[in-house]
């Protein structure tokens, strides 16, 4: 008012109607603004504070979980895995109704990945805010069209399996292997959109249903296994759960198959067929120094069939990998469970291979290759992957993880720098989010 009275003022009409209705339009206006600001920032840190699977963390205690060697070089393996072999260290990090698979960490989003073929995602589990969320939904038809035979709603397992990432050339990329598309797919995961089929049939037919997946230590050739367990149809009779998807392979087979790192490059995606007369073929590794590929069988067209096949690598396009040699678990080793699963591994050193056992996680001997010690747990397990300290695995209903006594550097761990911890990305949107509203007021 007193700036009104003055001579020559500049605001002559300051508090006439028009001016008194034009400055609340654009007070109105300005708290819209500053409500919906509030509203983005509180949305956007409950997306990141979610935790979809919060652990049970008791359920470890009721697990009967110890160690357990053949012979003397498994009980010196155990000391070398572990502080104390007699009390292992167990922590669960997330719990669900799934069964899981595949656990990956990949540095890039600070995170470890496990899928479930049944629920059909891919969840990450975030190792700084120690919360899981799904990473993508439905992924195991994730970028395409499911039009397979079996109807959608009536697959067992359409959703993703194995993880693999650091792939030469491509080491931004997580492989991912499809059940319901039946193909291995690669896609950046900090950018959802960046993403390139792999190869999704051999000589022209559709694959059955790529399961696990592995680098060799130069990472220069992939290698994929690839039964029906992804053809298993809700109404399936036969016991054990798979062998009625035996009859509904195009291919007439179930294999395993090899793609080098210079294939992916250019485009081919025609893989080399290197095993071809397992039963049921499940996970797989390959030796550091490459010489021997080793796959783990589940069963067979009637029954589980546990066992591990050691192949010798060979440098030709086209021939199949002759068999060095048939491992079994040993006797002493004693398994009265219902489910005698021979599933995923993961090579530990040039002389260890972990892989999942009937009762638990056998502790192979690379060297003489046999089984020399095992990781008994009373609990199904699938899959494992070894990352800063500490065995990963995946399980029934949990993901969980076991503390070893040194660290050894998983080989699909990636270089890149970490993006940062869930406080700073929520500071990240906070700031986005002031500087929209900023430019829309002005």
């Amino acid at each position: 008012r007193q700036l009104q009275d003055q001579p020559n003022s500049p605001f002559p009409n300051l508090w006439s109607p028009s001016s008194i209705h034009s400055f609340v339009g654009i007070e109105v206006v300005s708290m819209v603004l500053q409500a919906a600001a509030t509203l983005v920032v509180v949305l956007c840190t409950l997306v990141r504070s979610d935790n979809i699977a919060p652990p049970n963390s008791e359920a470890a205690a009721t697990w009967n979980i110890q160690t357990e060697s053949v012979n003397s070089v498994g009980a010196a393996i155990l000391v070398e895995l572990f502080a104390d072999p007699d009390n292992l260290e167990v922590e669960i990090l997330a719990s669900f109704s799934a069964w899981s698979e595949s656990p990956l960490y990949v540095d890039s989003i600070r995170s470890v990945l496990f899928t479930s073929p049944s629920d059909r995602n891919l969840y990450a589990y975030n190792l700084d805010s120690e919360k899981t969320s799904i990473l993508i939904e439905n992924a195991g038809v994730f970028s395409g069209v499911y039009d397979r035979d079996i109807p959608f709603d009536e697959c067992n397992e359409c959703g993703p399996n194995g993880l693999t990432m650091g792939l030469a050339g491509f080491e931004d990329y997580v492989f991912m292997n499809q059940l319901g598309l039946a193909r291995i797919l690669a896609f950046n995961p900090a950018d959802l959109t960046d993403i390139f089929i792999v190869a999704d049939e051999y000589n022209g037919t559709e694959f059955n249903s790529p399961n696990d997946v592995t680098l060799t230590a130069d990472r220069q050739s992939l290698y994929f296994t690839d039964p029906t367990f992804g053809l298993q149809r809700a109404g399936d009779t036969g016991q054990p759960g798979f062998v009625d998807s035996f009859a509904r392979s195009e291919l007439g087979f179930q294999g395993v198959y090899r793609l080098d790192a210079e294939d992916v490059e250019s485009g081919n995606t025609e893989p080399q067929l290197v095993v071809a007369e397992m039963p049921g073929p499940n996970g797989v590794a390959v030796t550091n120094d490459g010489a021997y590929l080793i796959v783990s069988n589940t069963g067979n067209e009637s029954a589980w069939d546990p066992y591990w096949n050691v192949y010798v690598v060979e440098d030709t396009a086209t021939d199949l990998y002759a068999l060095e040699k048939t491992i079994t678990l040993p006797s002493d080793l004693v398994y009265d469970g219902d489910v005698p699963l021979a599933d995923g591994m993961e090579v530990y050193s040039d002389d260890i291979l972990l892989a999942v056992c009937p009762g638990g996680i056998c502790v192979m001997d690379l060297n003489e290759k046999e089984i020399v010690a095992r990781i008994a747990i009373d609990h199904l397990v699938s899959n494992l992957n070894i990352y800063d300290g500490y065995i990963y695995v995946s399980s029934a209903d949990n993901l969980f993880r076991i503390a070893l006594d040194q660290f050894v550097l998983d080989s699909t761990t990636t270089t890149a720098e970490p993006d940062g911890d869930a406080a700073t990305t929520t500071s990240t949107l906070v700031v986005a989010s002031i500087i929209m509203v900023m430019m829309i007021y002005l």
